[in-house]
């Protein structure tokens, strides 16, 4: 009955917006990433789903299989740490971060705050000298 109650008080117009909101985040968050050096987006988005790489300046001449494994581990510790959920996807065989932006409450500060977490685990990744988390 929710959803049901949600439609006839709102109509569709909410849905709608929801959407619309979303896909604003998606691509606000492709020009944030677009816009730093460290960063590397693999595609523009079409809907609310966003590849990328993080690709500090350490990592980001090695070899497909150094940043693949470095992807990965940063990932890895992004989730340990409790801060943010993202999964991991592979395009044309590099590894990549993936978010999906689902809450429309999501705000352009969430989005930064993700960039700076994952940086950090980048780092924490390159200090323990290894990738494989």
């Amino acid at each position: 009955f929710g959803l049901w109650s949600m439609w006839s008080i709102f109509g569709e117009q909410l849905f709608e917006d929801l959407v619309d909101r979303v896909m604003q985040l998606t691509t606000s968050f492709h020009g944030m990433l677009s816009e730093l050096p460290d960063f590397e987006t693999l595609h523009e988005p079409e809907c609310n789903i966003l590849a990328f790489r993080f690709l500090p300046e350490a990592i980001r001449f090695a070899d497909a299989a150094v940043q693949n494994d470095f992807q990965r581990a940063v990932r890895t510790r992004l989730i340990r740490s409790g801060e943010f959920y993202i999964v991991q996807t592979t395009l044309d065989g590099r590894a990549a971060l993936r978010v999906t932006v689902m809450n429309p409450l999501t705000t352009e500060q969430d989005l930064l705050e993700l960039i700076n977490a994952i940086r950090v685990c980048g780092k924490a990744v390159l200090s323990a000298g290894s990738t494989a988390e």
